[in-house]
């Protein structure tokens, strides 16, 4: 069951999740490190986009960035929302994939390219979405199956130089998470 705490009482305080699991200690993570040159890359119609941003990334001797779409649309796309996870075991868990068919338009997205569990390149991506009916949708993008349509997209990447995000397993959210790392040159 998620539990939450209020901070400071009455209206004015700040709700806060509780999570069911021990708490990483400590909590926030950071790693200093440069970046690199940004990227400007522009992906091609059919392509499906997450595979496709891993690929150039990686061809381009990229291990781990920052990601924004400058713009983008989409013949096929899938997300996913958030949803009380009813089994205790995390506060939310992904609810069923939502499937638009295109013509879709990208209004935003934001994105973590890092190393997966298996040492794979993966990359990790929130957008806003607009159908064919103006509709704005959001969520989280799933692996594959996002089919770019006939204008592809514009994605800036910010490489990151002697640091980076790892697939690690977050005890307190019984998730894994990136986590940022360094990362030897």
């Amino acid at each position: 069951m998620t539990r939450f705490a209020t901070e400071g009482g009455g209206q004015n305080g700040r709700r806060r999740i509780e999570q069911p699991g021990a708490p990483l200690s400590p909590r926030r993570i950071c790693v200093r490190t440069e970046t690199g040159p940004e990227l400007r890359l522009e992906l091609d119609a059919g392509m499906d986009l997450l595979p496709e941003l891993a690929t150039v990334l990686s061809t381009q001797g990229v291990r781990s960035a920052a990601l924004q779409a400058l713009s983008g649309h989409f013949d096929k796309v899938s997300y996913f929302t958030g949803m009380a996870d009813e089994t205790g075991a995390r506060v939310a868990t992904y609810g069923a994939a939502r499937v638009l068919q295109g013509p879709v338009l990208l209004l935003g997205a934001n994105a973590i390219f890092g190393i997966g569990e298996e040492g794979v390149p993966l990359v990790h991506c929130h957008a806003v979405l607009a159908d064919a009916q103006g509709r704005v949708h959001g969520g989280h993008l799933p692996l594959e199956g996002c089919i770019l349509g006939s204008q592809g997209a514009v994605i800036m990447a910010t490489p990151l130089e002697d640091a980076g995000f790892e697939v690690a397993f977050d005890s307190e959210t019984n998730y894994s998470l990136f986590h940022p790392t360094v990362m030897p040159v």
